[in-house]
């Protein structure tokens, strides 16, 4: 890590950088790869930082989950991201595809093992999106654990 003069150096200039180029390194990579399989090619040839996050602290997770007919979570959580990392608003990959009623998306998180039990900063679980959304197979599904 580089050791910079002092912390308000870093909150002020180089963070707000750092992930604004996060948010473009993950959009070019979920681009890049459109399927699970691709994706998983992708990880396994390129060295690539998983754990980065954008300004909003979301991680490729995260951006997976809210892509409509994006691929399989699996690749990512194999590679090593907490399929319970959370944004800077306490959502996990689940909360958001949850609010997005992406059922299967949902289903193989949870199989996967991520935590129906994860309030975020709202007090809101996955369940409480998904019944908001009026994504109601998904809310069922998320009862199931």
């Amino acid at each position: 890590m580089i050791k910079l003069l002092s912390e308000e150096i870093f909150f002020l200039d180089v963070l707000p950088r750092l992930s604004q180029a996060a948010r473009s390194d993950l959009d070019r990579l979920l681009e890049t790869c459109a399927s699970p399989a691709q994706l998983e090619h992708f990880l396994s040839e390129h060295e690539v930082d998983l754990f980065l996050r954008d300004s909003d602290g979301a991680t490729l997770l995260h951006r997976l989950a809210v892509m409509p007919n994006s691929g399989s979570p699996a690749a990512l959580i194999r590679h090593g991201l907490d399929p319970d990392g959370c944004d800077l608003k306490g959502r996990s990959a689940l909360h958001l595809a949850a609010a997005q009623g992406r059922l299967a998306f949902v289903c193989e998180l949870l199989n996967l093992g991520a935590s129906t039990k994860i309030r975020d900063t709202a007090g809101d679980t996955a369940f409480d999106l998904a019944v908001k959304a009026e994504a109601y197979e998904v809310a069922a599904r998320l009862c199931r654990g």
